[in-house]
């Protein structure tokens, strides 16, 4: 398999059941011709039989991967002999939201508002018309997060002006079973059947099916089929915001290099939070990964992704780390040129930065941060200006 392919799979395979994943990787096939097409919003794909045949899956592979897209954002099947699938383009109010009901699923604190807010602020100052897609897309995603937490701050009993929609009834039955798991879920918990959920809200089971499907693309659930099981909480998962993400950016047209330049803008200030953030025991695999890059004349460039996850991990700002796994994801995936491997050379000023901030910033200590994160950006930016990793 080649390092493209992996990075990619590293960000959007995580444990899916074969049936879904089946559906998952036909909705890629029917992405890559979007693509390779040039297909527009209110082009038309073709009929459920047109697709089934042109990509020789069953009705239901077809059926399933065709509602992926349409939660996607990227087209709804009209019915009649002049319909068909007909392509759309995802609005990134909507992406946004969504965005933001992930990370309030997974436990986003202020801090990593913060530091993505940061973050945005340099992206926005080195803002080319190429990477002003992903620029407006987080700016969308921080202010819908900044407001739900507000709105959580309120002490119960406030009167909070309303602002989110009301939905359909299948989003807003994901809604609360989305609080539900949030607030008492744990991984592997059961929440009930298909019977039991219709009663208890008071829904059909095509409507809760649909809600089911809103919580499976977040990664919250998975059915389990068999006595004593039904709707179980996984744990938590990325992989359906960023598959949202990347529906985003392929009906944006976005150029892979400019994904590449995004990411190091997003990830400029990372490698100083990372080395002031991780304590003794958390900088050994840092020091580990970093020794075993220096020492080569080149090396695989999914290699070099699993330095940058590490010191990702320790920096510990799951939005920076949701949109740059998005942009990774992407640039491996549609940049036709990507290389396999890297020279050493090329990256030692990338591998230098982490090993001085590793020397010179305490453990436990904020003494020196400012003055790294200074040092982090501009070697980052000045990156970002050449071919990205």
């Amino acid at each position: 398999m080649k390092p493209s392919e992996r990075i990619y799979l590293a960000s959007t395979s995580e444990g899916e059941p074969a049936q879904r994943l089946a559906a998952e990787k036909l909705a890629q096939l029917i992405e890559d011709d979007i693509v390779a097409l040039g297909l527009l919003p209110g082009n038309a794909l073709g009929s459920m039989r047109e697709l089934t045949e042109r990509y020789g899956q069953g009705r239901s592979v077809v059926r399933e991967a065709v509602s992926l897209l349409e939660r996607r954002g990227l087209g709804r099947m009209r019915p009649g002999p002049c319909g068909g699938f007909i392509l759309a383009k995802p609005t990134p109010e909507a992406i946004a939201a969504e965005l933001a009901q992930h990370l309030r699923d997974t436990g986003a604190t202020a801090r990593a508002l913060q530091d993505a807010s940061a973050a945005l602020e340099m992206m926005q100052a080195w803002q080319t018309d190429a990477t002003e897609p992903v620029v407006r897309l987080l700016a969308r995603c921080l202010a819908r997060f900044a407001l739900e937490c507000s709105e959580d701050a309120h002490p119960a009993g406030t009167q909070v002006p309303a602002t989110r929609e009301a939905g359909s009834l299948p989003a807003v039955i994901a809604r609360r079973l989305a609080t539900e798991i949030a607030r008492t879920g744990r991984t592997g918990a059961r929440l009930g059947s298909e019977w039991d959920l219709c009663e208890r809200f008071g829904v059909s089971r095509l409507t809760l099916r649909q809600a089911i499907r809103l919580l499976q693309d977040r990664g919250l659930v998975e059915c389990r089929r068999g006595r004593g099981n039904g709707l179980v909480v996984r744990d938590r998962r990325a992989t359906g915001s960023i598959r949202l993400v990347l529906a985003y950016l392929i009906a944006e047209r976005l150029d892979p290099m400019s994904a590449g330049t995004s990411l190091f803008q997003l990830n400029a200030q990372v490698p100083a939070l990372a080395v002031s953030r991780a304590d003794g025991p958390q900088r050994l695999p840092l020091q580990a990964a970093l020794a075993r890059l220096e020492g080569r004349d080149s090396f695989d460039r999914y290699d070099l992704l699993a330095l940058v996850h590490c010191v990702s991990r320790l920096a510990d700002s799951p939005i920076i780390d949701l949109f740059s796994r998005c942009l990774a994801a992407y640039e491996a995936r549609f940049h036709p040129s990507l290389a396999e491997r890297l020279p050493a050379s090329a990256q030692a000023s990338y591998f230098r930065l982490i090993r001085q901030l590793l020397e010179r910033l305490p453990v436990g200590s904020a003494d020196g941060l400012a003055e790294a994160k200074e040092e982090s950006a501009a070697l980052m930016l000045e990156m970002s200006r050449r071919r990205p990793l």
